[in-house]
């Protein structure tokens, strides 16, 4: 599925603040995926309409679609530098 121009994806979003409320703010359709359950259940509470998966993203299918843009505020600095 070709992405549209507002698809962005987070990755690695947490509980989702502040990135993913400007995000939303700005009218972009996010998605976003993040491997803690308990850091998820935060995000989907304060974002109700965003599509989420608990997943690592190392083995993510990325919601089996293509993204305009996206972003990894929070998961940068656990990757490992062979990764």
């Amino acid at each position: 599925m070709l992405p549209q121009l507002n698809d962005f994806l987070e990755l690695g979003g947490g509980s989702g603040q502040p990135v993913t409320k400007a995000l939303v703010t700005a009218g972009l359709q996010v998605f976003a995926i993040d491997a803690s359950p308990t850091l998820l259940d935060r995000f989907r509470q304060a974002f109700p309409s965003v599509e989420t998966r608990c997943e690592n993203v190392l083995s993510s299918n990325f919601f089996d679609r293509q993204f305009a843009a996206g972003v990894a505020v929070g998961l940068v600095f656990l990757l490992q530098e062979n990764q």
